[in-house]
């Protein structure tokens, strides 16, 4: 299994994609947790407000997706070209044909579907690696969606579209004005992968038994009794190194 896992990420990092995307990386890892800190405690102190009770569950969840949802935005528009660089560009805006992945996976790989052997080299290619990612990008929306609200499937589906549409228009729009054109393409196939990576991860929440997903035995916090321990909380985002703590009163 080690070596497995050697492998596939020694293959990852021959892509050109994942060696692009290693700075924005770095850049969310160290800032993300304390950026997107203010965000959660707002919305979970809505959420325990209204419920009036919530579980540690619940609060480690919804953090980790709001860290997630900004994680992804950043991946998708870093790294930020120069103005100039943008200006000059010529090549195309958009793509609206359907698979057009595909059509360049065969003419620039060797790929054969009947021929393993040419596996290899169409998996480290970009024309593959692209779409691949893309759908494994999204899946934690559709898991997390199902698992914690039990959406159905078609509106997992619409949300998935709608937030992968919020990025690719992004892009077309040259970061919403600020570049004179779009600075990455507009492409149908994003959408597409995007869209069926919400799908994949709905689904494959199918895979967990029910009394695993539903089962918590974490402490429960209760709005009364103001469980939230707000001055560790300060102490932590000034950090960034572990979620946010309860008071004593809760854990007893």
């Amino acid at each position: 299994m080690h070596e497995l896992i050697t492998k596939l990420y020694q293959l990852a990092l021959s892509s050109h994609i994942v060696s692009t995307l290693l700075e924005p990386v770095h850049i969310v890892i160290l800032a993300l947790p304390i950026m997107t800190l203010l965000l959660a405690m707002i919305i979970l102190t809505i959420q325990l407000r209204t419920r009036q009770t919530l579980s540690e569950r619940n609060l480690i969840s919804t953090y980790s997706f709001i860290w997630y949802l900004a994680a992804a935005y950043l991946l998708i528009i870093l790294p930020l070209p120069t103005r100039s660089s943008v200006a000059s560009l010529t090549t195309a805006e958009y793509n609206l044909q359907p698979f057009y992945f595909l059509t360049q996976l065969k003419a620039l790989t060797p790929f054969e579907l009947g021929d393993p052997s040419t596996w290899l080299a169409a998996f480290k290619s970009d024309t593959f690696f692209q779409p691949f990612f893309n759908v494994l990008l999204f899946m934690p929306i559709g898991a997390y969606l199902k698992w914690r609200h039990r959406w159905p499937l078609w509106l997992i589906t619409l949300t998935s579209f709608s937030i992968s549409l919020f990025f690719e228009t992004t892009q077309l729009t040259g970061l919403y004005g600020y570049y004179s054109r779009a600075y990455r393409m507009f492409d149908v196939d994003d959408l597409m992968m995007n869209t069926l990576g919400g799908i994949v991860g709905a689904w494959c929440l199918h895979l967990i038994p029910n009394q695993w997903r539903n089962r918590d035995h974490s402490t429960r916090l209760n709005w009364q009794e103001h469980p939230i321990n707000w001055r560790a909380l300060g102490r932590w985002s000034s950090i960034g190194l572990q979620l946010p703590l309860l008071t004593p009163s809760t854990l007893s």
